[in-house]
């Protein structure tokens, strides 16, 4: 039905409502629940607002027709929530520091709101797989060119910290470690989540020893009212002494922050163009941040956002080997 400027939501609650709760007008007012939608579609937990869902991949109110597929999948692993409408990823959560215990019993909720009117039920365990076959909103990272020496080999594909929903292409990659008391692991591996401040918590992926890699991302939550943002880059080893943010580390190349800058073993050694990438402003929650790196005859890095390279640079000298 069009005219009504919201719609609809859906989430996961850890208990079902009592008659005491029939107050509640709004799924997302539920106590021990996660709720992602309605416009501009936000995440709600227990009521509070937890994010924001890009508008420009994901807008229900005009997205939705009638016939559409609208799922919630819930990776019990990585605690993960993703929405999909008609098999295509349109938002994803990191749960893991909510409160509500996946290994409990929980329901799933569906607030049929504003210009959605009815819905049917496809089936809550999809027996036709058709989840499986969910593919990212946003374009592949792209491949550095292979150095000349290399030309004739197969190519390989960047790695991805966190796997996209239905990948078959062998084991999920997981973070290998984390340094700060702010910063904590799902029991999978594959979401890492800060509590509260805003540095002290890194966390690291280990390159299984090719010259061509890359890390990639996905922004689960975000702090809106945050001064700082993230930064990705490499490093030798897991650092073991006191740091406050990953650009301290020795033997490191990171980039990031804001204003955006690349920094060699603690110092700045060029800065991004902010017009092109200002991470502080140009991420929201479900974004994608990638650092693709070649090694040639000098280290190529390559800062990719939503599948669009966003800024190259090449280090002479790197502070590490390819391995």
């Amino acid at each position: 039905k069009g005219g009504p400027m919201s719609t609809m939501a859906l989430g996961v609650v850890g208990s079902l409502p009592t008659e005491a709760m029939s107050r509640f007008d709004r799924a997302r007012l539920l106590p021990h629940s996660i709720v992602i939608g309605y416009d501009l579609p936000k995440i709600y937990v227990n009521g509070q607002e937890a994010g924001k869902v890009n508008h420009k991949v994901w807008r229900p109110v005009k997205d939705i027709k009638v016939g559409d597929r609208i799922a919630l999948e819930v990776e019990l692993a990585a605690q993960n929530l993703i929405v999909t409408q008609n098999g295509e990823e349109k938002a994803r959560f990191c749960a893991a520091s909510c409160g509500i215990d996946f290994s409990q019993p929980f329901w799933g909720v569906v607030d049929i709101a504003g210009n959605v009117k009815k819905v049917s039920l496809i089936d809550g365990n999809d027996p036709e797989g058709s989840l499986a076959s969910v593919q990212p909103a946003e374009a592949a990272v792209p491949r550095l060119k292979r150095p000349p020496s290399e030309v004739g080999s197969d190519p390989q594909p960047p790695m991805k910290a966190i796997r996209s929903a239905g990948s078959s292409d062998g084991p999920a990659p997981e973070f290998d470690g984390i340094h700060g008391c702010k910063i904590s692991l799902s029991p999978g591996k594959t979401c890492a989540t800060r509590r509260d401040g805003a540095f002290d918590g890194c966390t690291f992926v280990r390159n299984p020893g090719t010259r061509r890699w890359g890390v990639e991302v996905t922004v689960e939550s975000m702090d809106v009212k945050g001064r700082s943002t993230i930064a990705v880059g490499l490093c030798a080893s897991v650092p073991q002494g006191k740091f406050d943010k990953a650009r301290d580390i020795a033997r490191s190349i990171v980039l990031g922050y804001d204003l955006p800058k690349v920094y060699r073993n603690g110092k700045e050694v060029g800065k991004i163009p902010p017009a092109s990438f200002r991470p502080l402003k140009d991420l929201v929650t479900g974004d994608r941040l990638a650092l693709v790196v070649g090694f040639g005859e000098q280290l190529r890095m390559v800062l990719v956002h939503n599948g669009v390279p966003k800024f190259t640079i090449d280090i002479p000298d790197p502070p590490f080997p390819p391995d």
